[in-house]
């Protein structure tokens, strides 16, 4: 008999099945995480990262708070320096992620995303975020517009 399943793996599982057709935008946004579990995190970034070497994106957007604040704020984010690490091993290059400002909160995100999307003058994104936490990102997306 099989082990059951783990919470971690039905995660994976999502974000994968929700990635599963990937429309071609200007950016990904990726919310900070919304749970401490560096194994998503990883998944993530690698989906990420997939989807600009694959040409489906041009940018890969990210909270900059840095990791400092995001400790000393007990948030489940681990901060823009890890990420922009990790990114890198994934060998993506440091000129194709963009920062946002530092944000606390979903509603902080939203409003500098909607900023930075303006001033660039990108037409479309892919907002990226735990199945959990996705309808919270674009509901607070939509109301922002």
């Amino acid at each position: 008999m099989s082990e059951p399943t783990s919470g971690r793996d039905m995660m994976e599982a999502l974000l994968l099945v929700l990635l599963d057709k990937r429309p071609q935008t200007d950016a990904l946004f990726i919310h900070g995480s919304s749970v401490a579990d560096v194994g998503l995190d990883d998944s993530t970034l690698k989906i990420s990262e997939g989807m600009l070497n694959s040409d489906d994106i041009d940018w890969i957007v990210i909270n900059g708070t840095s990791a400092s604040v995001c400790k000393e704020r007990n948030l489940s984010y681990c901060g823009a320096g890890p990420w922009v690490s990790k990114l890198t091993d994934l060998k993506v290059f440091v000129t194709q992620i963009v920062l946002l400002p530092e944000s606390l909160h979903t509603a902080a995100e939203s409003n500098n995303l909607i900023t930075l999307a303006l001033e660039s003058g990108w037409q479309s994104l892919t907002v990226f975020a735990l199945p959990h936490h996705i309808l919270r990102c674009m509901l607070q997306i939509v109301y922002l517009m």
